[in-house]
């Protein structure tokens, strides 16, 4: 009879472990607009890393084990920590450890916390022009960076000459950085005070810089924020 009992009781302590947990899920082409979603089985889509395990009843009738997972968007550098053991593509082990989130029990580890270094901050120091945010429009958002005098009619956004100035590599003529990661981009118009561009739209919002360089030796800094769209 206590066997029972016990029995009876251990299964209700699941159902109402479950019970307290959100019962809407969202699908997977809302998950750029969150930064984290929950999505019924273990796993989550390309892009993302799990970082909870746990029961939600709207994914089946009963609650035995895990059955959802919440997944967040893997940053282009930084810290993280996932379930399982592993991490996303570019970052490295930092150690594995037991997380509840990501079972039920801690026999053995089971999440890893993941790094990848974020580049330094090229040529810090530099002047800092204001950028204008001009809406998008066919896939493109447009800006307005404008400086109080460049030193040539023609300046550009970015510059392979920057290694001149003893700078993070990488940097190409019609290219800018957002969350770390190259964006094509396309100067349409420029004068001594302004330099138009446009760059491809998101659906996430991104941290971004541009550089501009009329000369090899004027380099002037644009950061702004590209909405999502």
């Amino acid at each position: 009879m206590f066997k029972q009992l016990g029995s009876v009781l251990w299964m209700a302590s699941l159902l109402v472990g479950c019970g307290n947990l959100e019962p809407k899920l969202e699908d997977e082409a809302s998950f750029e607009a969150s930064s984290e979603q929950g999505i019924c089985g273990l796993g989550c889509p390309s892009g993302q890393y799990p970082t909870r395990y746990y029961c939600n009843l709207a994914c089946s009738a009963t609650c035995f084990s895990p059955n959802a997972t919440d997944c967040s968007a893997v940053p282009s550098c930084g810290n993280i920590s996932t379930c399982g053991i592993g991490c996303p593509t570019g970052y490295s082990s930092n150690g594995t450890y037991c997380d509840l989130n990501c079972g039920s029990t801690c026999f053995s580890n089971n999440a890893t916390r993941c790094v990848k270094t974020c580049p330094p901050n090229p040529c810090p120091g530099l002047p800092t022009g204001s950028v204008v945010d001009m809406g998008s429009s066919g896939g493109l958002r447009y800006f307005e960076m404008y400086y109080s005098s460049f030193t040539s009619g023609n300046p550009s956004i970015g510059t392979a000459s920057f290694n001149s100035l003893s700078c993070v590599n990488g940097f190409t003529v019609g290219q800018i950085y957002c969350d770390g990661s190259p964006v094509s981009a396309t100067v349409t118009f420029s004068n001594t005070q302004q330099i138009n561009i446009t760059i491809p739209t998101s659906g996430v919002a991104r941290n971004c810089v541009a550089y501009s360089s009329s000369t090899n030796t004027q380099y002037i800094r644009f950061d702004f924020v590209a909405p999502a769209n």
